[in-house]
Order: structure tokens, then C-alpha cells, then sequence
């Protein structure tokens, strides 16, 4: 009994640790699936963040790709902007260089319209002078041409009569008075008697004398007044179409100067128009403000009336200086009127630029604030053309690209210094 209730025990023992075996591995399951769960929830958790996210980054994706499309819209849209506004610029760089040909075409064409010009007054002066000559001739031509035509009416009148006369009264012709018949040849012509009477043959004679003395009166016919006619009359014909001709070439010639003057005086008017916006605009600012005008001035010579527009009208420079008075040239100080003739000058060549321009000393009478300004503005015309400017300002020397000085380290002997200026700026 002892050995069944020992085995009872110990298989009861067993039991009791088999249970808590079991029931410590429950405890350990328990553990672990709370830790499953513990993980799991936070593998939810993780996973619902990170879905959160893909859904985020899916949204900020599609939001991104909108924005690319957006943007690539723009792209293309500034894409063809830029190519338009190229094209366009292309377009006004032709247009600028066709304009600067047509510019430069017009002053070839202004310069040899004005040669062109000179030359047809000099042909006109000339075409005058023989217009004049030519009337002199027609004149003289006329008052010769009177008299001799008269003389020959008179001549072939007085050549008629007579020699009607003779032909019906006498019955003698021209040729019988140049061979003047005998007095057997007469009395044959009376009836070819010749018992005619001594006195009918005396009377026959002086009539014969008389007639003769009438002629050497009247002198000697000039058979050769017909063909000096028929000269003088191709010479006037000739004159006449001369002068026709002449008159025509003065007509053409009037008209070309008419025109020359109206394309003259068209170009010269826009050019001044445009010298007069640029010339204010320099003016100010190189004045830091202010206002100038180009006025034209009519300028007439006591005694003479005008007898049509001035060709070289006078320029009138009128300057208001910022603070100061609406003043005329001369009433400016000597800053003034150098920065006021610079502006001209600047003007003149922003609208036709030179090469190269020299300046001599122009800054002298200008302050420093002036000189500033004037070099800065000499800077944006370097742009345009060559300053090859003589100074001792050191401001201004600032402002160039080369220095060039003379010096003369042994006496009498000058050397040449040349610097530039950009190139320092590397060096250093």
C-alpha cells in the first residue's frame, strides 16, 4: 500500500511538475503571443504609418507629376517664347543693319544729291550763260536778217518792174540788155527796113541809154541774196531748236533741284527732329535732369527779301541746368557750355556714330561730379565708337580702357608709355 500511495505520489509529483511545466510553457505562449500581438500591433501600426506614407508619397508623386507637366508646360511655353523673342531679335538685328545700310545708303545718296546738286546749279549758271549768248545771236541774227529781207523785197521788186517793163513795153529781155543789139540788128527788129529814119533810130538809143541809166541806179542785182536767205533761215531754225532744247534742259533741270530740295530739306528735318529727342535726353542726363532744345533760326541779310525757305538755316542752343533758369548758350558758365556741347556732340553720335572721335581737354572747366558724370557716360558711348580723349583729369583716365603718356626720362629725349588697363585688372 505504501509502495502504491509512494508511486501515486511520485506520479502525482510528476504530474505537478508536468503541470507546471505545462503551465509555465502556457505562461511562456501567454508571453509570447502578447509579444506577438505587441509586435504585430506594432508591425499595424508600422505598416498604417508607412501606408500613410506610400499614400503620402503616391500624392506628393502625382502632385510632383502635375507640377512637372505644369512646369514642362512652361518650359515649352518660355521655350517658344525664347525662340520667338530670338527670331525677333534676329528680325531687329536685320532690321537694325537693313536700316543702318538704308542710313548709310541715304547719306551716300543725301551726299551725292548735294554734289549732284552743286553740279546742275553750276550747269545752270552755265546753261544761262549760253542761253544769254544764244539770244544775243538769235537777237543779232533778227536785227541783221530785217534789213537784208527788205533789201531783197526791194531788189527783186524793183528787178520786176523793170524787167516787166522792158519785156512788155520794149520787148527787150534781161539777156538782150546784157548784149546790147547793133543798129542793123534794131532797124532789122523795127520791120527789117532799111530806109528806117536816122531820128527813129536816135530816139530808140536814148530810151536804150535811159533804161541802162536806170539800172546802174538801181545796181547790181545780188543773185546771191536767195541762198544767203535760205542760210540765215536753217541758222535761225536751228537756234530756234537750240533754244527750244535749252529751255527744255532748264525745265528738266528746275525740277531735279525742286526735288533735290524737297528731299533736302525732307532729311534734314528728320534728322534734326531726331537730334533734337536725343539731345535733350543726353542733356539730361548728363545734367542729372534739366531740359535743352535745337531751335532753328532763320537767318536773313539786312537788304535782301526772302525769296523762299533757308536751305542753312542758324541753330539756336537754349539749356535749363536742373535749379537754374531756361537760358541761352552764351549766358551759361564754362562747365555749362562744355557738358551742353558734349550733350550735342554725344547726340550726334547716337543717332550717326564716327569711328573714332578726338576730345581735347573737354573736361578741364568741369568739376568732379561733372567729370564723373562725363566719364560715365563716355563709357556707354565707347560702345558705339573709339574716344581717344587728351586729359589730365585723373577721373576721367579712370574711365579708359589704354593709357598712352609721354615721358622724358633723359632730356630731350621723349618716350612713349603705354598701359592697359584691363590688363592689370587681370594681374591683380
Amino acid at each position: 500500500l505504501n509502495q502504491t500511495r509512494a508511486h501515486e505520489d511520485e506520479a502525482l509529483r510528476q504530474l505537478l511538475d508536468a503541470l507546471n511545466t505545462i503551465d509555465q510553457e502556457r505562461q511562456d505562449m501567454l508571453q509570447s503571443l502578447n509579444d506577438t500581438r505587441m509586435n504585430f500591433q506594432a508591425l499595424k501600426s508600422q505598416w498604417d504609418y508607412e501606408q500613410a506614407n506610400v499614400e503620402r508619397i503616391e500624392r506628393e508623386e502625382e502632385h510632383r507629376k502635375t507640377r512637372i507637366r505644369q512646369i514642362d508646360g512652361q518650359l515649352e511655353h518660355l521655350f517658344l517664347q525664347s525662340r520667338k523673342s530670338q527670331e525677333e531679335r534676329l528680325t531687329n538685328e536685320s532690321l537694325v543693319e537693313e536700316l543702318d545700310v538704308q542710313k548709310e545708303a541715304i547719306a551716300g545718296t543725301l551726299l551725292e544729291l548735294q554734289n549732284r546738286h552743286a553740279g546742275c546749279m553750276e550747269e545752270v549758271k552755265r546753261l544761262d550763260g549760253l542761253i544769254g549768248k544764244a539770244r544775243e545771236t538769235l537777237s543779232h541774227i533778227f536785227k541783221s536778217r530785217v534789213p537784208i529781207e527788205g533789201r531783197l523785197a526791194e531788189v527783186r521788186a524793183k528787178f520786176h518792174a523793170v524787167e516787166e517793163t522792158l519785156t512788155m513795153t520794149y520787148e527787150i529781155s534781161t539777156d538782150d540788155l546784157k548784149n546790147p543789139p547793133d543798129t542793123g540788128q534794131v532797124a532789122e527788129g523795127l520791120g527789117g527796113s532799111e530806109e528806117a529814119s536816122e531820128e527813129k533810130t536816135g530816139q530808140w538809143r536814148e530810151q536804150l541809154q535811159g533804161i541802162r541809166k536806170k539800172l546802174e541806179r538801181i545796181g547790181p542785182i545780188n543773185l546771191a541774196a536767195i541762198e544767203e536767205h535760205a542760210q540765215l533761215e536753217e541758222r535761225y531754225q536751228f537756234l530756234l531748236a537750240q533754244e527750244e532744247d535749252l529751255a527744255g534742259s532748264i525745265q528738266s533741270l528746275q525740277e531735279i533741284i525742286q526735288r533735290l530740295n524737297q528731299t533736302t530739306n525732307k532729311l534734314f528735318a528728320e534728322t534734326f527732329k531726331e537730334l533734337q529727342v536725343k539731345f535733350s535726353e543726353v542733356f539730361s542726363a548728363l545734367f542729372a535732369g534739366g531740359r535743352a532744345e535745337l531751335i532753328l533760326v532763320e537767318d536773313t541779310q539786312e537788304g535782301q527779301e526772302s525769296e523762299g525757305p533757308n536751305l542753312e538755316p542758324g541753330v539756336e542752343i537754349v539749356a535749363q541746368p536742373p535749379g537754374k533758369r531756361l537760358k541761352n548758350l552764351n549766358m551759361l558758365s564754362g562747365g555749362e557750355k562744355t557738358m551742353t556741347v558734349m550733350a550735342l556732340l554725344f547726340a550726334s553720335f547716337l543717332i550717326r556714330p564716327s569711328p573714332f572721335c578726338v576730345l581735347d581737354e573737354v573736361d578741364a572747366p568741369l568739376d568732379e561730379t561733372n567729370v564723373v558724370r562725363f566719364g560715365q557716360f563716355l563709357r556707354q558711348m565707347a560702345d558705339r565708337s573709339q574716344f581717344i580723349v587728351i586729359t589730365h583729369n585723373k577721373r576721367t583716365m579712370e574711365t579708359a580702357n589704354s593709357l598712352f603718356g609721354v615721358t622724358m626720362e633723359d632730356p630731350g629725349v621723349s618716350k612713349l608709355i603705354a598701359v592697359r588697363l584691363h590688363e592689370l585688372e587681370e594681374v591683380s
